[in-house]
């Protein structure tokens, strides 16, 4: 996809892109394999699997290994490779636009709203973020890791750390009202929550968060 013009069609409309990729995985993503035809595999494997240690054996003992089962060996392996071709390409695009999504969460990390001359932000917060459940169990970790009791600062640190490469499009939206990502907003309202429901003790110094006793 080196022309331009394509291009152009995927930078006006990016859902063109989704669907293009939701077209390669139908056609990869074929019908299952029969019951004879995994039957088929299974056994081939367990061929290849043996030809292989009597060809090594072979070697080992200094005995010529015969044409034919070398042959046989090559002829199984390369139906194997026919056969896992589809897996083995959904595996590749799996890893591949897995990097893509990272590098889109780099580059909506590194932008910030534009702002009206009233101070109104343009962009609203998008609704795709982590749920609460995943900040929570972030910042319970945090805290264990830290001792249990740390600063606001460290234990922010400390969950950026861990959740790098998996905040979602929502968490990246930048706040200018309270000058943070949405992410850290929602860790702050988090803590609210889990300081009334007794997961953090209510009387620590201020700045400080801290589990109480049965979360340590």
């Amino acid at each position: 996809m080196n022309n331009g013009v394509d291009i152009d069609r995927f930078v006006e409309t990016p859902s063109l892109l989704a669907d293009l990729c939701r077209e390669v995985i139908a056609r990869l993503d074929t019908e299952p394999p029969s019951p004879e035809e995994v039957a088929e595999t299974t056994a081939m494997e367990a061929q290849l699997r043996e030809i292989a240690k009597t060809i090594d054996r072979l070697d080992k003992m200094g005995v010529p290994v015969p044409d034919v089962l070398r042959a046989e060996k090559t002829r199984l392996a390369a139906a194997l490779v026919v056969e896992d071709r589809s897996a083995e390409a959904l595996g590749h695009l799996a890893d591949s636009l897995g990097a893509v999504i990272k590098e889109i969460r780099l580059a909506l990390q590194r932008r910030k709203p534009r702002l009206l001359p009233s101070g109104e932000k343009v962009v609203t917060i998008n609704p795709d973020r982590l749920p609460r459940s995943v900040l929570r169990s972030a910042i319970i970790r945090a805290l264990q890791t830290l001792g249990g009791s740390a600063s606001r600062k460290s234990v922010i640190e400390c969950m950026e750390s861990e959740l790098q490469g998996n905040f979602l499009p929502g968490d990246l939206v930048w706040l200018e009202s309270h000058k943070c990502y949405a992410w850290k907003r929602a860790v702050e309202n988090e803590r609210e929550h889990m300081i009334k429901e007794g997961i953090l003790r209510n009387d620590s110094p201020a700045g400080t968060w801290e589990l109480s006793e049965e979360f340590r």
